[in-house]
């Protein structure tokens, strides 16, 4: 895993986040398969559960593995609120993971 960047964000209902008041999120390109590579923006938490943003991109294509990292960095990682809930992260196609 080779995380690009991390930044932490308030939430406004720490109830559904183990009552923290901050969460990070990172965005990175991994390589989980040999043959597949994954682009997510990532939400962690205290424990196992997170949610994320991902796509699944053959490795050959090194073209569209920059474009959807691009593509996520700019108009998802860079655009996120500084204060989110986990409504918002439904409303913006984060899924549990």
């Amino acid at each position: 895993m080779r995380i690009r960047q991390i930044k932490t964000v308030k939430v406004s209902d720490p109830e559904n986040f183990y009552q923290q008041d901050t969460i990070e999120i990172g965005i990175y390109v991994t390589n989980p398969w040999q043959d597949k590579v994954m682009v997510r923006v990532f939400v962690y938490t205290i424990d196992d559960k997170a949610w994320a943003l991902e796509q699944e991109i053959d490795a050959k294509y090194k073209d569209q593995i920059k474009f959807v990292y691009d593509h996520y960095k700019k108009w998802i990682y860079d655009k996120m609120p500084e204060e989110i809930s986990l409504v918002w992260l439904y409303e913006h196609g984060f899924l549990p993971v």
